[in-house]
């Protein structure tokens, strides 16, 4: 969501955790997973592509703690509005579509009885 249109509805945003990025990079997940007594045993990445529709997508967004219903309020069916008018040039067939990659580490458990 382009900030403009965010900021004329939210009225605060929700920080990420302070410092929560920089912790990972100083203590990468495989060097938790070691000292916790686990070996990696494989990692895999995958790409899935979802179509939304403007409305969709608008609900997905009111079903998170981004930008819930109580944020909104009254100004849901102007938000609706500007949603439409901002995102409607893009859309394709009337769908937006929304690449996603994930990636997911397998480890397995290390040492005696193991």
């Amino acid at each position: 969501m382009r900030p403009e249109l965010r900021g004329r509805f939210l009225l605060h945003k929700k920080p990420a955790l302070p410092g929560a990025e920089q912790q990972r990079q100083a203590d990468p997940d495989h060097d938790v997973l070691s000292r916790a007594g686990f070996d990696p045993a494989g990692r895999h990445q995958f790409v899935v592509e979802h179509r939304w529709t403007i409305d969709e997508l608008a609900g997905h967004v009111r079903s998170t703690s981004f930008l819930p219903p109580s944020v909104l309020a009254d100004r849901a069916p102007e938000f609706d509005v500007d949603l439409m008018t901002e995102l409607s040039p893009y859309a394709v067939d009337g769908h937006l579509t929304e690449t996603v990659s994930f990636a997911y580490d397998l480890a397995q458990q290390t040492g005696p009885g193991h």
